[in-house]
């Protein structure tokens, strides 16, 4: 599967959702709690909507950088709503605190097997036009402090940029003039 098709000619297509055919278990403890959900033989990491952490941003946060970053056609994974039917949610599930989650549609990014566990900036000789176009996103969605990247654990060492929760201006919530009044653009230094 590519890293993400949801865009034609520039303009982002409405995709249907997903539908879950397989539980595989839980992905990491971090605060999101992500799931492995299979679907047609593919995985999926996602995130139920019950999932507070960002109160509730994140979710939105993490969708909006999916599909912005695939626009750009920089190294994010595919994004999708997920269906999922309360035959696949496990009865007993630590969400950190957030209500257990109900069937429905939940946030899913595309599960990239073969690759490590997040990293700093690594093979930048094989990644540089994959770097700069995540540079270019990451200043673009406002994230300069929650670096995630991923790489193929064999040559050539792909990077994949994951876990895009924190971006976005920092506001408890959006509107129209808070966004448009957050014009700055500002270079991460991380890249």
């Amino acid at each position: 599967m590519s890293i993400h098709k949801s865009t034609r000619e520039g303009i982002a297509v409405r995709r249907e959702p997903i539908i879950a055919d397989e539980y595989a278990g839980p992905l990491s403890m971090s605060a999101s709690r992500p799931q492995k959900y299979g679907t047609n033989g593919d995985y999926w990491a996602v995130k139920y909507k019950s999932n507070g952490y960002g109160n509730g941003r994140a979710l939105v946060a993490e969708h909006l950088v999916g599909l912005a970053g695939g626009a750009i056609g920089a190294a994010v994974p595919d994004v999708r709503l997920m269906l999922i039917d309360m035959a696949f949610i496990p009865v007993q599930i630590d969400m950190n605190g957030a209500p257990h989650p109900s069937p429905g549609l939940h946030h899913a990014s595309y599960f990239h097997v073969g690759y490590g566990d997040r990293g700093g900036l690594a093979y930048i000789d094989e990644n540089r036009p994959a770097l700069a176009k995540l540079a270019i996103l990451y200043a673009w969605l406002h994230c300069f402090d929650d670096h995630q990247l991923i790489y193929q654990v064999a040559p050539p060492h792909r990077v994949l940029s994951v876990d895009h929760s924190c971006f976005l201006p920092k506001y408890i919530y959006w509107d129209e003039a808070s966004l448009a009044a957050d014009t700055t653009v500002t270079p991460d230094n991380f890249f």
